[in-house]
């Protein structure tokens, strides 16, 4: 039986685009909106997003001011999708609206329909999450 010997093997990987490893590791709600969105001293700027109407340009996300952020900032993706999802079913049955929400994109066109869930109760002055900054009107 004749075996093979190979040389050794360098195998570089650019980790910029590596969709596994959030996957293998606890990735907060606070951890993903500075890794996706950057959050620096609290604020996420979204000027630049697309589709993003200009009173959200910037975004303040404080455990102060916000109940959402409070409860969830140290909740995992999957907590965090369930209590999305929660409060969604909670504006619905308080609005008696019948939507049937099953992914994100139902819950985007659900917060474009319905502006009034960004402001529905103390606490929750935006979309799940999110109150406009100090000092801009």
């Amino acid at each position: 039986m004749g075996r093979r010997v190979e040389g050794p093997l360098l195998l570089i990987l650019d980790r910029k685009d590596d969709p596994v490893t959030p996957l293998l590791s606890q990735w907060t709600y606070q951890a993903m909106v500075h890794e996706i969105l950057g959050l620096t001293h609290n604020r996420v700027v979204l000027k630049d997003a697309p589709g993003v109407k200009p009173e959200l340009h910037e975004v303040v996300l404080s455990p102060t001011q916000d109940q959402f952020f409070r409860d969830h900032r140290h909740a995992n993706y999957g907590d965090l999708a369930i209590a999305v999802k929660s409060l969604l079913e909670e504006f619905q049955a308080q609005r008696k609206l019948n939507e049937d929400i099953r992914s994100i994109e139902d819950m985007q066109r659900f917060l474009d329909r319905y502006p009034a869930f960004k402001v529905h109760k103390p606490g929750h002055n935006r979309s799940p999450g999110h109150n406009r900054s100090p000092g801009h009107r």
